[in-house]
């Protein structure tokens, strides 16, 4: 009898081990494929979702989970900033690019419009500097940092008859290209109006974006 049990004990611990072994290892099968459902659910359940974020593709909007799968709620769709810009495009220079219609100002009125794009080889050197012209009209060299890009911005102009004329050279790079954005605007002389328009003459002045502008342009240009 005592032979019998000892053979019986033996044989039981012989298929015992792995069954325990086999049972581990469904467990382990188990939690790996349920463990993604259930790890946005903190300890405790509630139907509650961890405090996740998930940058959208605009690069400033962030989506957490929600629902109850816990899912990123879905990005806002992209705007197209300059939807309403026109389309040129310079086949000689290979270049396409956007351009608004108008500068959205009463007084301050392009003297050529588009710009005058031009692209060429080089590095962007800017030698900062300014003067005064005999007319009094100020002549700068700037380096500007506008968006992600940096610019030289050469700026001058003359004097005419009730008006200054003010040319502005925006010059930055672009995929490896050196890019210069040449226009001129004619800006009245603000004191010459009577009130109300000599103080909206002078707020436009003071509020025209050019920067805006031109890096807008930057942005939408392709090169074939």
């Amino acid at each position: 009898y005592r032979e019998f049990e000892s053979l019986t004990l033996r044989h039981m611990k012989k298929n015992i081990i792995p069954t325990i072994i086999a049972a581990l290892a469904l467990a382990l099968v188990v939690v790996v494929l349920l463990w993604p459902r259930f790890s946005s659910i903190p300890p405790g359940g509630g139907g509650a979702c961890t405090m996740e974020a998930k940058l959208c593709p605009d690069g400033i909007s962030y989506v957490g989970r929600t629902g109850p799968n816990c899912e990123f709620a879905a990005c806002p769709a992209l705007v197209d900033k300059y939807k309403d810009w026109k389309v040129s495009t310079d086949e000689k220079q290979g270049i396409t690019f956007k351009y608004p219609d108008s500068l959205g100002t009463e007084f301050v009125l392009p003297n050529d419009w588009p710009p005058i794009i031009t692209i060429s080889s080089g590095a962007l050197t800017c030698e900062e500097g300014e003067s005064i012209t005999d007319d009094g009209i100020p002549s700068s060299v700037v380096k500007k940092v506008i968006g992600d890009r940096t610019y030289c911005l050469e700026s001058g102009g003359e004097g005419a008859a009730g008006s200054v004329y003010i040319y502005s050279s925006y010059a930055t790079t672009k995929s490896n290209k050196f890019i210069t954005v040449d226009f001129t605007l004619r800006y009245p002389r603000c004191e010459n109006y009577i009130e109300p328009n000599k103080s909206n003459c002078l707020k436009e002045q003071k509020d025209i974006d050019l920067d805006g502008v031109v890096d807008g342009i930057a942005e939408t240009m392709s090169f074939e």
